[in-house]
């Protein structure tokens, strides 16, 4: 049980370190910016992105990655389940944690709906020429 713990511990290290990874990749000099830079000094027009689609863009990334979480959560709790040999209270404990991850790819599911929606009504509303999903 130790070892579980440890390993939920180092996970948990694991997730929140990389929570702050996309700041630091964007505090680097990024190789797309640079090809951005020589494209408009060569004469082609490049597009601009708006920090609506910044914003949408990251949200989404990160339900992503949450969504990656559930797929975890559920594959520890079936195997916990499958490896339980009968025992009653660790079969108990993986359906509840299964219920919970379910529950959580519905909230995901949501927000990421939400987001999409409101993301795309907030570059519609700011952009002038904009032709996507709106009228």
């Amino acid at each position: 049980m130790k070892i579980i713990n440890k390993i939920k511990i180092k996970l948990i290290l694991l997730l929140a370190s990389l929570t702050f990874l996309p700041a630091e990749i964007s505090k680097a000099q990024n190789p797309l910016e640079r090809l951005k830079s020589t494209a408009s000094q060569s004469g082609y027009a490049t597009q601009q992105v708006t920090p609506a689609e910044t914003v949408a863009t990251i949200i989404i990334y990160v339900l992503g990655f949450i969504g990656l979480i559930f797929l975890a959560v559920t594959i520890f709790s079936g195997f916990q389940w499958m490896t339980a040999g009968g025992n009653e209270e660790k079969i108990s404990e993986a359906k509840k944690r299964l219920q919970y991850a379910v529950i959580g790819l519905l909230v995901i599911l949501a927000a990421y709906t939400i987001t999409i929606f409101v993301s795309r009504a907030l570059i519609h509303s700011t952009t002038q020429y904009y032709y996507g999903p709106y009228p």
